[in-house]
C-alpha cells in the first residue's frame, strides 16, 4: 500500500506527486488520513512538524515527519469491536509545554473520541506518543438534571406532560463532523456533529479528556417537513447581519409545491449553549432529491455558498451556487455533472469568489460559475452544438482568456452532455492531425516540410494543453470511449514527433525516401497528388506506412554488396529513431500532464526480477494507444529483422576483417532496433507479462539471438557486445533468461534467485520442464530451498525426482530414518500409479516401485547390509539426480528404489531372487542409461491375411507417413500382414506407437543411425562439477551423425543390427507409383500454382536416377542433351547405397524451368525389362541456391555459374516435350517432405 502527497500550484493543472510513502500491511480508508499542517500543530520548529497522521483499521497509527515513517501501536482503552470511520485534526495539544495535536476520531458505530498525539525530540522512531481519550457522551448532561427537576415538579402537583424535556432523549451517533472555533476561553475547540436525523454540538475542554455534549436537536425541530426529511450536510455559516452565528443545513425534503427536492436553509444560532433556532421559512431548492444513501456537500465563504448533491443515475452530481443576502438565500441554476465528487472547497480571497475546487476521482477541478459574465462577453449568443462550444472555448483559451474558456466548457457539458462533447473532441483531433499546414508559397519556392510539421506539432500540443487546463477530460467523468479519446490525442502528438524525426533522415537520403513515400502512397490507396511528400507528411494518420516501404529497400540491392550492408544499417537507424521519437514525446507529455493518459491497472505493473544489478525498464505511468504495435507496423518490423539476418553470413568466415566489421555494425543496429521494438511494445501494452507482449518479445529476441550467433566465433566480438541475455532480463522473458543464463552466466541467475522470491517458482518450474536442466534444478534447490509445501507441489508431476531427492540426503543418516524414507517413497509411488491413466507402462513401473519400497520397509536390516546401502547411496542415488524418466522405460526408477531394497534383503530370503535380477540390471547401468527409444516399429495391418493380398508399400506409407519422415519401409516375406518402418526421428516412432496401440505395433531394435554420440568433456558452468561424461541424445539420427562428424567421433557399428531387406517382387506386383508416396500434397508440383504465382519454390528432388548418372559430369551432359541446362543454376547428385538408383537435387532459375524439369523427369523409367523403376519429382525440403550450397558444399558436386557459359544450349519450348521418349505428361503427385539421401551425403 502506498500513500501519495501532492501540491497543486494552479487549480486548473493536474499536480504530480511530490513523494510516495509505503504503508504497513493494513486496511486504510481515505477519510482516516488527517493533515497536521497549519495552526493545528503546536511547535516552534517547522522542521520538526509532521505532515500526516494515519489511523488504520486495526488502530495502528502512522506519523509522517520530515524523515522515515513512524509507526505507533494500538492505544489502550479502545474496544476491540470498534473500527475507525474518519479522522480530523482539531487543535494543538492542550498540555503545558507539549508539542502535539488533538485528533477527533469517529467510529463506524457512531462514537467519537479524542486522540492526543505528542512529539518529543527531533522526530525519530521513539519521539511520538499517542493517548486515547474516553468516548464522548451520546446523551447531554442536562437530561439528568432536568429529570430530577421534573420529579420535584410532579410531587408538587404541576403538569409536566407538556414539558419539552419530558421526552426521552435517544443516544446521538455521529456520521460526520465539522470543527469550529470555541466560543469561550475555557474550551479548546468545538464540534458540530450530525447524522441523518439529528444535529449535535460538542465543546472540548483544555485538558486531556472527553468533550462535553452541549445540546442535540432533531432535524424535524429545525425545518419544516414530513418524517421523510433527511439531513445531508451542515456547514458553519459565520455571522449574519444581526451579528449572530448561523448554520447552513442541506437536507432532503419537500418544496412549496410538495415535490421532493434538495433544499438549503440558513438557521440563526444566537447562543452556543442553546440549539439553533428553527426556521419558519421554506428552504431554498438547490437541486433534485438525493438518493437514500447519497452524500451531500456544502461549503461557504463570504457571501457565497456552494452545494453538491448526488442524484440518480451513476456518479452524477448537481452543483449549485447560492448567494447570501441577509436572511434570504438566492440560489443559482443547478447544473448536472457526470463525474463523481469527493469534496468541495472555495478558493481563498485574491481570486474571484465564484471559483470553487471540486475533488473528483479523476483529479482536482476548477469550476467557475460566472455564466452571466460569459453571456455578456459573447453578446448573449451562446453556442448550441458541441462543435461550436469546443470552438468557442478553444478560441477563448487561445486568446489567453482561460477563465472564460472554463466557463464555456461548464455550460457546454451542462447543455449538450458529455457524449456529444467527446465526439466533438475526437473529430477535432483527427482534423488537426491530417490538416494541410503547408505555408503558402509560389511555384518556384521549395516546399518546407520541416516548417509544415513544426506548425502541426504546435497545434496538436496546444490542443492537448487546452483539454488538460480547461478540464475537459475530468468533466467527461466515466463517459464511454473516453480512454480511446485521450489516447488518440496523445497519439497525434507522438505521430507528429515521429514524422519530424523522419524528416531529419529524409534530408540525408532524399531519393530513398522519395521512392519509399511513393510506394507507401500506392499501398495506402491514396490518390496521387502533385507533390507526394506534401500529401504524405500532411496526412500523419498513416505515417507508419513508410516503415514497410523502407524495410523493402535493402532487397532491391544485391546481397553481399556494400550497398546492401549500408542500406540495412540505414533503415535500422531510421526505424529506431522513429520509435524513439514517439516514445520520447509520450514521456514528455506524461511528465507535463500526468492525467493525460489512463493509469495502468495494478496487475499490469507486476515484476519478477529484483536484482539491483539488473537494468529494469522503467514503468509507464499511463496506458497509451497501440499504434506503434499495429499489424502493419509489426509486419514492417519483422521484415526488417528478417532482412538483417539475410545479409549476415550464415557461416563464420575468418581472416576477413572488413566483412567482420560490416557484420558487427549490422548486429549492433539490430540490437538497437530490437530494444526500441521492445520498448514500444511495453509502452503499447503497459504489461511485460501479457500474451501480446510475450509473443512480440519471443519473436524479437529469437531474431536477435540468431543474429548474434553469427558473431559468436568471431575473435572481434566480446561477450559484452551480446545483448540477448541482457534484453531477456530487462524485459523479463523468464524462460529465455533461465535458458541463456544456465549456459552462459549462472552467477547472474543466482543473483536473481537471491533477490526475488517471486521469480524462484518460475525458475524451478522451467528447470523441471526441461530435462537437460534437471541438474540445475537440484543445484538451485540446494542454494534456495523452498518450503516443504511448495516443494511437494513442484515435484508432484515428477515422482521419480521426488523420491530421488528423498533418498539423496540419507547417506550419513541414522538407520532409523531409512524405513521412514522407504515408506515415504512407497506412498509417492502408489499415488503416482493411481494418478497415471494414460501410460500403462508408467503405471506398472510405479506399482513395482511401490511394491519394492513396501518390502523394504518390512524386512529386518543387518549392519552389513546397512553399510553396503550407505555406500551405494553415495554413488548410485546421487548419480540419478540428473536422470530423466522416459515413458517407455522405468529402469531409472527401479534402480533408484533398488538401493532401499538391497539394504533390506538377507541372504536366503524369498526376495533374494528379485535382488539378483536387479543386480544384473544394475551391473549394466551404463547400457540402461544409454538405451534409446527405438526409431523402428513393427506394424501389423489387420485387414491383410492369408487369403488376401499382402500389405503394399503404398498402403503402408499412406497410414504411417503422417507421423513423420520415414527413412525405411521394409516388407516381411514371412509376415505378409506386417511391415517394419524406420523413422528418422525417434519421437515420430513414439507418436505412431501411441496412436496405433500395443495391439498393432511394438518397438523394434533401431534400424537406422544411432542417436547417441559420446562427446568430449565439455559442459556448461552450472553442472560441470557434477558430470563425468557427456552423451548427446539426438532425437533424429541424421543430427547424431552430423554431431559425430563435427566432433570427429566414430560410433561403434556393433549396436546396429542388419536391417530387413525387402524381397524381390514379380513385375506385375511392382507398384506403378513412386515408392515414397503420401497424400499430404506438401511437395506436389502443380502447374497451376506455378502459373499464378502461388508456388515460389524452385528446388526439385528427383528420385530413381540411374547410378550411371550420379556423377556431376554425366548428369550435366544429360541436362545439356535435353536442352535443360540453361534452366538450372546448381544441382547435386547422390548415389544410392546398395541400390542401383540415386537421387538428384536440381535448382531451377524460374517457374518455367520448374515445369520443364518436372515434365521431363517425372515418370521417366530406367532399368532392364521387368525391373523398371519410375523416376519421381517433388519439391525438396532444401530450397534455393544458397541453401543447397550451405547444406551440400561438396566441391565435386558444385556446378559453378561460369561453367554454364562453355555450353551452347538450344532453348526448349514446352510443346516439344511430348516428342521426347519416356516423358510422362501427368502431374507430379510424389510428396516426400524429407529427402531420403544417404547419411554420408546428407551432411
Amino acid at each position: 500500500m502506498w500513500l501519495g502527497m501532492s501540491l497543486a500550484l494552479r487549480s486548473e493543472q493536474p499536480s504530480s506527486p511530490l513523494g510516495a510513502y509505503a504503508l504497513p500491511d493494513a486496511k486504510l480508508q481515505a477519510a482516516c488520513v488527517a493533515p497536521l499542517t497549519g495552526a493545528v500543530y503546536k511547535g516552534s520548529s517547522s522542521i520538526r512538524k509532521p505532515t500526516l497522521a494515519v489511523v488504520f483499521s486495526d488502530w495502528r497509527i502512522s506519523v509522517f515527519p520530515n524523515g522515515p515513517r513512524v509507526d505507533l501501536g494500538r492505544p489502550p482503552g479502545i474496544p476491540a469491536e470498534e473500527v475507525p470511520a474518519f479522522v480530523r485534526s482539531a487543535a494543538p495539544h492542550p498540555g503545558h509545554g507539549c508539542v502535539g495535536v488533538v485528533l477527533v476520531v469517529g467510529t463506524q458505530s457512531g462514537l467519537l473520541f479524542s486522540l492526543f498525539l505528542t512529539q518529543e525530540g527531533p522526530g525519530g522512531p521513539g519521539s511520538f506518543k499517542v493517548e486515547a481519550g474516553k468516548f464522548w457522551p451520546t446523551v447531554s448532561e442536562h437530561c439528568l438534571y432536568n429529570f430530577f427537576k421534573r420529579v420535584r415538579r410532579f410531587r408538587t402537583g404541576a403538569d409536566v406532560s407538556q414539558d419539552r424535556h419530558m421526552q426521552e432523549e435517544t443516544p446521538f451517533l455521529a456520521q460526520k463532523i465539522e470543527t469550529v472555533s470555541a466560543s469561550s476561553s475555557s474550551s479548546l475547540f468545538a464540534t458540530l456533529a450530525w447524522n441523518q436525523e439529528q444535529l449535535a454540538y460538542y465543546t472540548h475542554p483544555r485538558w486531556v479528556g472527553a468533550a462535553d455534549l452541549v445540546w442535540t436537536v432533531s432535524l424535524a425541530q429545525l425545518v419544516a417537513g414530513d418524517p421523510s426529511t433527511k439531513l445531508l450536510s451542515v456547514c458553519y455559516g459565520g455571522k449574519n447581519e444581526g451579528c449572530d452565528d448561523s448554520i447552513l443545513v442541506l437536507y432532503r425534503g419537500k418544496d412549496t409545491a410538495g415535490s421532493e427536492a434538495s433544499l438549503l436553509a440558513r438557521l440563526a444560532w444566537p447562543a452556543r449553549t442553546a440549539p439553533v433556532q428553527s426556521s419558519c421559512q421554506q428552504g431554498e431548492v438547490v437541486g433534485p432529491p438525493s438518493p437514500v444513501n447519497g452524500p451531500g456537500f456544502v461549503v461557504a465563504f463570504g457571501d457565497i455558498v456552494v452545494s453538491a448533491i448526488k442524484v440518480e443515475g451513476g456518479d452524477r452530481f448537481a452543483i449549485c451556487m447560492t448567494g447570501l443576502a441577509g436572511q434570504r438565500l438566492q440560489a443559482g441554476v443547478s447544473q448536472i455533472v457526470d463525474y463523481g465528487i469527493l469534496g468541495l472547497s472555495l478558493l481563498p480571497e485574491g481570486i474571484s469568489g465564484g471559483h470553487m475546487q471540486v475533488l473528483t476521482p479523476h483529479g482536482l477541478l476548477s469550476c467557475p460559475q460566472d455564466m452571466t459574465a460569459v453571456g455578456k462577453e459573447t453578446g448573449g449568443q451562446l453556442p448550441s452544438t458541441a462543435d461550436a462550444f469546443i470552438q468557442m472555448a478553444y478560441d477563448l483559451f487561445d486568446a489567453g482568456q482561460e477563465e472564460q474558456a472554463v466557463s464555456i466548457s461548464v455550460r457546454a457539458f451542462s447543455q449538450v452532455g458529455a457524449q456529444p462533447m467527446l465526439l466533438a473532441v475526437e473529430q477535432r483531433t483527427r482534423k488537426l492531425l491530417d490538416a494541410d499546414t503547408s505555408p503558402k508559397r509560389t511555384a518556384r519556392e521549395p516546399l518546407d516540410i520541416r516548417q509544415m510539421l513544426i506548425t502541426k506539432a504546435r497545434s496538436l500540443e496546444h490542443w492537448l494543453q487546452f483539454l488538460q487546463k480547461v478540464g475537459i477530460w475530468i468533466r467527461m467523468g466515466s463517459a464511454p470511449n473516453i480512454t480511446s479519446a485521450q489516447q488518440n490525442v496523445v497519439e497525434a502528438c507522438e505521430r507528429a514527433a515521429a514524422a519530424m524525426r523522419l524528416v531529419e533522415y529524409h534530408d540525408t537520403a532524399s531519393d530513398v525516401f522519395a521512392s519509399a513515400i511513393h510506394n507507401a502512397l500506392d499501398q495506402g490507396m491514396v490518390q496521387e497528388a502533385e507533390d507526394e511528400k506534401r500529401s504524405f507528411f500532411n496526412c500523419l494518420s498513416g505515417c507508419e506506412r513508410l516503415l514497410g516501404s523502407l524495410a523493402e529497400y535493402p532487397r532491391t540491392l544485391p546481397f553481399g554488396s556494400g550497398g546492401a550492408w549500408d542500406a540495412v544499417i540505414f533503415v535500422q537507424s531510421v526505424v529506431s529513431a522513429f520509435l524513439d521519437a514517439a516514445l520520447e514525446k509520450r514521456s514528455q507529455i506524461l511528465a507535463s500532464y500526468p492525467m493525460a493518459l489512463p493509469v495502468p491497472e495494478p496487475q499490469m505493473s507486476r515484476r519478477y526480477f529484483g536484482s539491483k544489478r539488473c537494468s529494469r525498464v522503467p514503468p509507464w505511468s499511463g496506458v497509451g494507444s497501440g499504434w506503434l504495435m499495429s499489424v502493419s507496423v509489426q509486419r514492417a518490423l519483422e521484415d526488417l529483422r528478417v532482412v538483417s539476418l539475410e545479409v549476415l553470413p550464415t557461416v563464420p568466415r575468418r581472416h576477413l576483417p572488413l566483412l567482420d566489421a560490416q557484420a558487427i555494425r549490422v548486429v549492433q543496429g539490430l540490437q538497437q532496433l530490437c530494444r526500441g521494438i521492445l520498448l514500444a511494445a511495453y509502452a503499447s501494452f503497459s504489461d511485460l507479462h501479457c500474451t501480446a507482449m510475450a509473443k512480440i518479445r519471443k519473436e524479437v529476441l529469437s531474431h536477435l539471438a540468431d543474429a548474434e550467433a553469427c558473431l559468436v566465433e568471431k575473435a572481434t566480438v566480446s561477450g559484452q557486445q551480446l545483448r540477448t541475455l541482457q534484453f531477456a532480463e530487462e524485459f523479463e522473458d523468464l524462460e529465455l533468461f533461465i535458458k541463456l543464463a544456465a549456459n552462459a552466466d549462472v552467477k547472474r541467475l543466482d543473483e536473481q534467485m537471491a533477490a526475488s522470491e517471486k521469480f524462484r517458482p518460475h525458475a524451478f518450474v522451467y528447470c523441471l520442464q526441461q530435462p537437460r536442466l534437471h541438474p540445475l534444478f537440484f543445484r538451485l534447490l540446494r542454494l534456495f530451498p523452498p518450503s516443504s509445501e511448495a516443494l511437494e507441489e513442484l515435484l508432484s508431476p515428477y515422482p521419480e525426482l521426488r523420491w530421488t531427492l528423498e533418498l539423496s540426503g540419507l547417506a550419513e543418516a541414522s538407520k532409523s530414518r531409512w524405513p521412514v524414507a522407504a515408506h515415504s517413497v512407497k506412498q509417492m509411488a502408489e499415488k503416482a500409479a493411481a494418478n497415471e491413466r494414460l501410460d500403462a507402462t508408467r503405471r506398472k513401473v510405479m506399482a513395482a516401485v511401490a511394491s519394492i519400497a513396501a518390502a523394504a520397509t518390512q524386512m529386518q536390516e543387518t549392519p552389513a547390509a546397512l553399510a553396503a546401502f550407505r555406500h551405494d547411496a553415495l554413488g548410485q542415488t546421487c548419480s540419478c539426480l540428473d536422470c530423466t524418466y522416459e515413458a517407455a522405460h522405468g529402469i531409472q526408477a527401479i534402480l533408484t528404489l533398488r538401493i532401499i531394497f538391497r539394504a533390506r534383503v538377507d541372504v536366503g530370503s524369498p526376495l533374494a531372487q528379485i535382488d539378483t535380477e536387479l543386480r544384473a540390471i544394475a551391473g549394466s547401468i551404463d547400457m540402461a542409461i544409454m538405451a534409446e527409444v527405438s526409431s523402428s516399429l513393427k506394424v501389423r495391418f489387420a485387414q491383410a491375411g492369408s487369403h488376401s493380398d499382402p500389405v503394399s508399400v503404398h498402403q503402408a506409407f499412406e497410414e504411417l507417413a503422417p507421423f513423420g519422415e520415414i527413412a525405411r519401409l521394409e516388407l516381411l516375406p514371412e509376415e505378409p500382414d506386417s511391415v517394419v518402418v524406420s523413422y528418422y526421428d525417434g519421437r515420430c516412432a513414439l507418436r505412431a506407437a501411441l496412436h496405433l496401440g500395443d495391439a498393432r505395433c511394438y518397438m523394434e531394435q533401431p534400424q537406422h543411425e544411432q542417436c547417441y554420440v559420446h562427446l568430449p568433456n565439455e559442459a556448461s558452468g552450472c553442472c560441470i562439477e557434477e558430470i563425468s561424461n557427456l552423451y548427446a541424445h539426438c532425437c533424429d539420427g541424421r543430427t547424431a551423425a552430423n554431431v559425430a562428424q563435427q566432433f570427429g567421433v566414430r560410433e561403434q557399428k556393433s549396436k546396429i543390427r542388419k536391417a530387413y531387406v525387402a524381397p524381390a517382387a514379380k513385375p506385375d506386383k511392382v507398384p506403378t507409383a513412386p515408392r515414397y508416396l503420401n497424400d499430404l500434397g506438401i511437395s506436389e508440383v502443380v502447374s497451376a500454382n506455378l502459373d499464378n504465382g502461388q508456388e515460389t519454390r524452385t528446388t526439385l528432388r528427383i528420385t530413381g536416377v540411374p547410378v550411371k548418372l550420379c556423377k556431376e559430369s554425366r548428369f550435366h551432359v544429360f541436362l545439356e542433351n535435353a536442352n535443360l541446362a540453361e534452366h538450372v543454376d546448381i544441382f547435386r547428385v547422390f548415389a544410392g547405397s546398395r541400390r542401383h538408383f540415386g537421387t538428384a537435387l536440381v535448382n531451377a532459375v524460374s517457374p518455367t524451368g520448374v515445369k520443364l524439369l518436372a515434365k521431363f523427369f517425372h515418370g521417366r523409367q530406367w532399368g532392364a525389362a521387368g525391373k523398371l523403376i519410375p523416376a519421381a519429382v517433388s519439391f525438396a525440403a532444401t530450397q534455393g541456391r544458397d541453401e543447397v550450397l550451405r547444406k551440400y558444399p561438396c566441391k565435386e558436386n558444385v556446378l559453378k555459374e561460369q561453367d554454364s557459359s562453355r555450353f551452347t544450349i538450344a532453348k526448349v519450348h514446352a510443346h516439344t516435350l511430348g516428342d521426347v521418349p519416356g516423358v510422362s505428361e501427368v502431374s507430379t503427385e510424389a510428396s516426400d517432405d524429407a529427402e531420403s539421401l544417404p547419411a554420408s551425403e546428407r551432411l
